[in-house]
């Protein structure tokens, strides 16, 4: 009766979670690129949330400026998305706008959240994602059967990329933190390891660098409550991480690691920069930066083909001004809230929450600067709102202690 009870207290918590790893279902059950199963389950997490969060939506609403900020954003971008319909008509395109709409609707309800149902959605990513590695490890053949399905490496492992830095920073933050046990960093790392072995069988390079770098950098933000303890364990993290690197390169497919110890040298084949800088051309002899070509427009184009696999390209190219302006708001909003929450957060028992969910809106704006479409990013908005929420939250307590744990629950 118990664990039917916590369920139906956090369904909308296990669907989101869900909605974030929704590759590991594509990779486990062999699904191709099928969006059946996406509509669906988008749906369905869009369902639980106005039910369990219609009450206090219109609160954070009236109570938030940031966020409120936030919601006009999605409803412009919509609305010119809605018009650009009109002039790239397309069977394909409404489907892709479909998606669009259903991703901001649960970006937009889950900045209702309190930061104790955040903090489990984040919990559950990490556990789905422990099963989803087991499963890659123990039976290689399904990550093999799925790629062959039409399933790209690059959406097969970016929930464990997102996994892997949340856990990274976990273990940081429990050395660094007063109070924090070193037993919960250990098991923090050995979570990692599991993640880093399964990544290893595929070619991604991104998923493997961007988590240890950005959980270093948030560390430096971290406060050291236990300064002789850290820098006696940091050095030990960043040898588990040379460690990690060595299992690669003596484990990994001989075209993965040749492609990683070239990552700096520019050759057409690495290097982004051609792709990006056909992208700029055609914005620019096109005054798209202006006015913007439409949803999907550098995809559907006669002329071009392609999407820029990057996504402030991707918004400069198909909104113009309207997504500059937009998504310069965004990053002033999330960077300026990190700011200003920081101090307090590190006085805080919720501290994990804090740095996950800014490394997680690290990790997904990094991953699609150079790869993923602008309308697959609902993991990136949900990150967004996360950040919104949480930094919000800790801006009302105006610099004061929290006497009462009550308010994480509210």
């Amino acid at each position: 009766m118990r664990i039917s009870g916590y369920f139906e207290n956090n369904i909308e918590v296990l669907f989101l979670a869900l909605v974030i790893c929704i590759n590991c279902i594509r990779v486990v059950l062999s699904l191709g690129e099928t969006t059946a199963i996406l509509y669906g389950l988008y749906l369905l997490c869009l369902i639980f949330l106005i039910a369990k969060y219609k009450n206090s939506f219109q609160r954070v609403l009236n109570t938030d400026g940031t966020v409120r900020k936030f919601m006009l954003f999605i409803i412009l971008i919509l609305i010119y998305a809605s018009f650009s319909l009109l002039w790239i008509p397309s069977d394909a395109v409404f489907s892709i706008y479909l998606k669009f709409v259903l991703s901001f609707g649960i970006s937009i309800w889950t900045v209702a959240m309190p930061i104790e149902k955040i903090k489990r959605t984040l919990n559950s990513i990490i556990v789905i994602n422990v099963v989803y590695a087991l499963i890659l490890i123990l039976f290689p053949n399904i990550a093999d059967k799925a790629l062959g399905s039409g399933l790209n490496y690059l959406n097969a492992t970016l929930p464990l990329g997102l996994a892997l830095t949340m856990t990274l920073i976990k273990s940081l933050n429990a050395i660094s933190k007063k109070g924090g046990r070193v037993i919960m960093s250990v098991l923090w790392i050995a979570i990692s390891a599991l993640y880093f072995v399964a990544l290893v069988g595929f070619m991604a390079r991104g998923v493997l660098l961007f988590p240890p770098i950005i959980s270093l950098l948030i560390f430096l933000f971290m406060k050291n409550g236990r300064r002789y303890v850290t820098w006696l364990l940091v050095p030990l993290f960043l040898g588990v991480l040379y460690l990690f690197f060595i299992y690669y390169l003596e484990n990994a497919h001989d075209y993965a690691t040749s492609r990683m110890l070239n990552l700096l040298e520019s050759t057409e084949e690495e290097d982004r920069w051609e792709l990006w800088s056909k992208a700029l051309s055609e914005i620019k002899n096109r005054l798209w930066f202006i006015v913007g070509g439409g949803i999907e427009a550098f995809r559907y184009d006669s002329a071009i083909h392609f999407y820029p696999h990057n996504i402030f390209i991707q918004i400069i190219g198909e909104y113009g001004l309207l997504g500059i302006i937009i998504s310069a708001m965004t990053l002033w909003h999330v960077s300026k809230g990190f700011i200003q929450s920081r101090i307090l957060a590190n006085q805080m028992h919720e501290s994990d929450v804090f740095y996950c969910v800014t490394g997680a809106f690290a990790y997904y704006t990094l991953t699609f600067c150079k790869s993923f479409s602008l309308y697959d990013g609902l993991p990136l908005f949900i990150m967004i709102a996360f950040c919104l929420s949480v930094f919000g939250k800790f801006r009302k307590l105006n610099r004061m202690l929290p006497t009462d744990s009550k308010f994480f629950n509210t």
